[in-house]
């Protein structure tokens, strides 16, 4: 399942929070670029608990581990170790 962790969130992104065609890089912002906002973080973190059966405490609720889907992906390959 590893392997396809950075292919899961990207596709999540692209089917339930983006609503245009586009191509997201592993390593855009997804802040900076408008894509998740406060609300959408929270519908991603619910997305990445249930999918990858983890469940993040409050200190892991820290922005840097969602800027892109890289940073989402590496944050979760240690969270399933």
């Amino acid at each position: 399942m590893q392997n396809n962790v950075f292919e899961t969130i990207k596709s999540y992104l692209l089917e339930n929070i983006v609503n245009e065609d586009i191509d997201l890089d592993y390593d855009l912002n997804l802040m900076n670029a408008g894509i998740i906002d406060s609300i959408t973080m929270v519908k991603v973190i619910l997305f990445l608990e249930h999918k990858f059966q983890v469940r993040f405490a409050e200190e892991d609720l820290l922005p840097d581990h969602f800027e892109t889907i890289n940073t989402m992906g590496n944050f979760i390959k240690t969270k399933i170790q």
